[in-house]
């Protein structure tokens, strides 16, 4: 049977077991837009926000309009802002329902409800969120070259609610969960400000390690590898076969590989045979994304790779400090500095090459790597309890909203 026949969601708090109301959202909350006017920009004013500054973290005021005091003032005689309204994007970029927390702004191309009596606009901006009214309008959004969701398509969304006792418990559990979110991404910021702040202090040498004070070398990357070269295009294009094949795509910005295409065995070692990847390989982007970096580890092998990726086999050295480095805010600097402008930014293979690279001892190295790691490793752990989170999230809003 399905979780609705009765009209109660599949999953429910306890002492609650009463159907839910059915209503159109017009019925019970009062909806309405902003302006469709085009009012004039001012380097100083009030702000006007539009779709594109509401995000799934609330309102972003960092990319902000600004327009006069009287046009604020005329926006905000039918459609005035106040805290607890829910904001909806209508047009471009159509859903992300945002809470409001403060009301120093008018509004442009935005859906604007107010909360009534019957349903709590806590609620409602959780049941917004769900697969219920996800689905409802990715079939009524409407549009060419941009995508926009009427007025009277909000208004007439036909949804269920409980009683405003059982409303106000379930989007409180989910305002824990939505807290915990942002709580671990907060923390994978600041783990990635470390980070940043490390590879800026630990290669500039302003930081070290207790024990080192000898002088770094200066080496080309020419000068401790045995090879660098990259791949080429495969012949054929169906992306099947036995072997990964890494694009650029493939690399993570914490230096992972990751869902790859495949090529055949034949092509890997034949037309492709010269960027055949081994253990240990350095990945380093030299078109597109430049300087994105990462070390082949054997359980992707066997594998290939194309021409926007360089190989990079080093003869001496520890390829994680090496790999880190090629990743630091140096090779940034460098990349800016060097690109080959054309169809899309890229290095040669001789800029890759004549890389500047600063060389401590190898046990210094392995000492930098070591630390480099451990944080790589406390990324990977709250991204990964993040992602954990967002699937509950996901699967909450399908069970506790009919």
């Amino acid at each position: 049977m399905s979780k609705d026949v009765k009209n109660v969601p599949a999953l429910r708090f306890k002492g609650y077991s009463d159907a839910w109301e059915k209503r159109k959202l017009r019925e019970v909350s009062d909806v309405r837009d902003g302006t469709h006017a085009s009012p004039k920009y001012y380097s100083q004013g009030y702000p006007l926000v539009t779709s594109k500054n509401l995000t799934s973290a609330g309102l972003d005021f960092s990319n902000i309009s600004l327009i006069s005091e009287l046009d604020y003032k005329n926006i905000n005689k039918r459609s005035r802002v106040d805290k607890g309204d829910i904001l909806f994007g209508m047009i471009g970029t159509i859903g992300t329902p945002v809470m409001v927390h403060e009301s120093n702004f008018a509004i442009k191309n935005v859906a604007l409800i107010k909360e009534r009596e019957a349903v709590l606009n806590s609620f409602l901006v959780q049941l917004l969120k769900s697969p219920a009214f996800i689905n409802y309008i990715r079939n009524e959004n409407v549009g060419g070259t941009q995508k926009f969701l009427s007025l009277n398509t909000i208004r007439n969304f036909r949804f269920s609610f409980p009683t405003s006792k059982e409303q106000a418990m379930v989007s409180r559990f989910l305002e824990k969960i939505d807290s915990l979110i942002a709580a671990t991404q907060d923390k994978i910021d600041a783990l990635e400000q470390a980070k940043r702040a490390l590879l800026q202090r630990l290669f500039d040498q302003s930081w070290r390690f207790k024990g080192y004070s000898d002088p770094w070398e200066k080496r080309k990357l020419s000068e401790v590898t045995n090879l660098i070269t990259k791949g080429t295009t495969p012949r054929e294009k169906g992306g099947r076969g036995e072997v990964n094949f890494i694009k650029v795509e493939n690399l993570s910005k914490n230096g992972n590989i990751f869902t790859t295409s495949k090529v055949s065995v034949s092509e890997h070692q034949g037309y492709l045979a010269r960027s055949i990847l081994q253990e240990n390989d350095i990945l380093f982007s030299i078109a597109g994304s430049l300087g994105r970096t990462a070390i082949v580890p054997k359980l992707v092998l066997p594998a290939n790779t194309n021409q926007a990726l360089a190989i990079i086999r080093l003869s001496t050295g520890c390829v994680e400090f090496v790999a880190t480095y090629l990743s630091g805010e140096a090779i940034d600097r460098y990349i800016r500095r060097n690109p080959t402008v054309g169809a899309q930014p890229n290095i040669s293979l001789t800029q890759v090459a004549s890389l500047q690279i600063d060389w401590p001892s190898l046990h210094e190295q392995e000492v930098i790597s070591k630390l480099f790691a451990r944080v790589k490793d406390l990324i990977a752990a709250t991204q990964s309890r993040l992602s954990s989170l967002e699937l509950l999230k996901k699967a909450l809003l399908q069970d506790l909203f009919i």
